[in-house]
């Protein structure tokens, strides 16, 4: 599997985005799907009906945003709902960088496999506010992806990063600190933001 490593705050205009779900990594690998920690998942007949028999794809076992635990519950316990999807994030086998592998899965969509919708970073900001947009709406975030890799990978790399609440405010890069409700990532956020405004005052008078 394809393992990511969180966002360093580079430009990242011109790579692949897509959303981030919060539900468990499943592989499957053409015959059985599989955990990120190599345990087999006993599948429900609606989801195995609709994968491909010797095709291998990446993604996860989803039950919409906010439903972790839901989706954990089918994986580890076998305890399956109506929610639960299989979101197709990568096509192993398939040749060519990830749009061009992503645009082979779309042949296998379905009404229990859906395949992630993705785009392009426009400008230095977007993947920012891409994230924040998701995180505001219930989501967990957004995935970046190297436009430059021209196959799928097998190992943690920086050519797939994550974008979550945790690292989405980088103060030194001007980022204003949200209001989340919570009040101690308030606190830890409006601190961040004061320390950037003092640094900035302090470049400006140098």
């Amino acid at each position: 599997m394809t393992l990511a490593r969180d966002w360093d705050f580079r430009d990242v205009t011109g790579y692949y985005w897509s959303e981030k779900f919060d539900g468990c990594r499943a592989y499957w690998d053409g015959f059985a799907m599989w955990t990120r920690g190599g345990n087999a998942i006993n599948l429900p007949t609606a989801i195995v009906g609709e994968l491909p028999v010797g095709i291998a794809l990446d993604g996860e076992i989803w039950c919409g945003r906010g439903g972790y635990i839901e989706a954990m519950n089918a994986v580890r316990h076998n305890i399956w709902t109506d929610n639960a999807r299989f979101v197709v994030f990568d096509a192993p086998d398939a040749k060519g960088n990830w749009l061009q592998r992503m645009k082979s899965a779309d042949a296998f969509a379905g009404e229990y496999i859906q395949i992630c919708k993705r785009g392009k970073i426009q400008y230095r900001d977007h993947a920012s506010e891409l994230a924040a947009e998701i995180i505001d709406a219930g989501g967990e975030g957004i995935m970046l992806r190297s436009p430059f890799v021209k196959s799928y990978e097998r190992k943690r790399t920086c050519n797939l990063m994550r974008i979550k609440k945790k690292n989405l405010y980088a103060p030194w890069h001007g980022y204003v600190a949200p209001k989340t409700g919570d009040a101690f990532t308030d606190m830890l956020y409006a601190d961040a933001e004061a320390v950037f405004k003092v640094e900035r005052a302090l470049s400006h008078d140098i």
